[in-house]
C-alpha cells in the first residue's frame, strides 16, 4: 500500500469486509499468508484474533523472506 494511505483504515476495512463474507458464507476458518516484515499488517491480523501457526523461510525475487501462516477460527467470531 502506498504511504499516502497508511493509517487511513483501509486495511481494517478490508479485513472486516473479508471476514464478513466468510461469516455470512459459514466458513469455519480463515488462513492467510504474510511476511514477517509487514509489521502493520501483522498487527491488524492479531487485533482480529488471527493466530500465527507456521513460519517458513523462502526466497522470492532473489530476497530471503520469513513467510508466516496465520489462522482464525470463525465458530465463535463476531464482528
Amino acid at each position: 500500500m502506498e504511504p499516502y494511505f497508511w493509517g487511513s483504515g483501509y486495511g481494517k476495512d478490508l479485513i472486516i469486509k473479508a471476514l464478513s463474507f466468510c461469516v455470512d458464507n459459514e466458513f469455519n476458518k480463515v488462513i492467510l499468508w504474510t511476511n514477517k516484515e509487514l509489521e502493520t499488517a501483522r498487527l491488524i491480523y492479531q487485533k482480529f484474533g488471527f493466530k500465527l501457526k507456521r513460519t517458513q523461510r523462502s526466497i522470492l525475487s532473489n530476497k530471503v523472506l520469513l513467510e508466516e501462516q496465520w489462522e482464525l477460527e470463525l465458530k465463535d467470531f463476531h464482528l
